[in-house]
């Protein structure tokens, strides 16, 4: 039988979208529910990021 651990070996990421990058950065600074890994987009500028808070 598997343990939690191995049934759940992954990690859950969220993808995050922003009118333009200086609030996506704002929001990667600031707001606790950006995680690292999480993907940031700005389809205005054509900007895709990964955060790393």
């Amino acid at each position: 039988m598997l343990t939690d651990s191995e049934r759940f070996a992954f990690t859950t990421r969220r993808h995050h979208a922003f009118a333009s990058t200086g609030n996506a950065y704002d929001a990667v600074q600031c707001d606790e529910a950006i995680h690292t890994g999480d993907t940031m987009v700005v389809l205005t500028e054509e900007v895709i990021g990964i955060a790393m808070t």
